[in-house]
């Protein structure tokens, strides 16, 4: 009988390696089929793999702008959804940055090459009731704040002063109360005329067209509202 113990064992782990990876493709292609049919609803563009678009709007992005790890090679954003709206070009991704062997994100985010200028450097966190964000990606100086919104937003810039100057009590109260309606927490960054807004907590996902909608609007909003008026 205990003979019979080493095979059993090495055939269930190979069962459970190919159930894994069965589980694994069959969610790839529902993502896939998802956006595909997001796209052909409202006569975008849909790539599986970025054609070098995404990659060129997020080049100096922290955070969504690297495009390869030493253990995977490069990692090009996938599922890309390519679209026109008044304020420039988007561009939908979903991306991946290993942080270390253990620790991988997942980014769904959407980015856009704007018609116009909008701020040299600006990363603004929105914290949705958390009380202090791990900042694992984010090298500008954190810019202070009022302390009334403290607990809600988290700002870095390359120039703390021109960063904060955009945002008054106004704009902030507006920004935050259109990231508190959505379903995740986000990131926005903004990059003299390149924008991007892209989901930041683990296990965010972007599940039905509405999701998908919801976080393009909140990036078209953020823009009317940090512009120059």
């Amino acid at each position: 009988m205990n003979s019979l113990l080493p095979p059993l064992i090495l055939g269930l782990i190979v069962l459970f390696i190919y159930a894994f990876i069965r589980e694994a493709r069959r969610q790839k292609n529902k993502t896939s089929d998802l956006f595909k049919k997001i796209a052909e609803t409202h006569s975008w563009t849909y790539w599986e793999t970025d054609k070098g678009q995404v990659q060129e709007i997020l080049r100096d992005f922290q955070a969504v702008g690297n495009f390869y790890s030493p253990s995977l090679g490069k990692l090009p954003p996938k599922n890309v959804i390519i679209g026109a709206v008044p304020q420039g070009t988007f561009c939908f991704f979903q991306h991946m940055r290993r942080h270390d062997e253990d620790f991988t994100f997942h980014f769904n985010g959407v980015a856009i090459q704007l018609n116009q200028f909008l701020t040299e450097s600006l990363i603004i966190r929105f914290m949705k009731g958390k009380s202090r964000l791990t900042n694992y990606f984010y090298t500008d100086f954190e810019c202070p704040i009022s302390e009334k919104w403290s607990k809600q937003i988290l700002v870095y810039g390359q120039d703390k002063n021109e960063s904060i100057s955009r945002l008054d009590d106004t704009r902030l109260k507006t920004l935050i109360e259109h990231a508190d309606a959505l379903p995740w927490r986000v990131d926005l960054q903004i990059q003299k005329d390149r924008m991007a807004v892209y989901t930041a907590e683990r296990n965010a996902d972007i599940e039905n067209e509405t999701d998908f909608i919801q976080l393009k609007e909140f990036a078209q909003k953020a823009i009317e509202v940090l512009k120059n008026n």
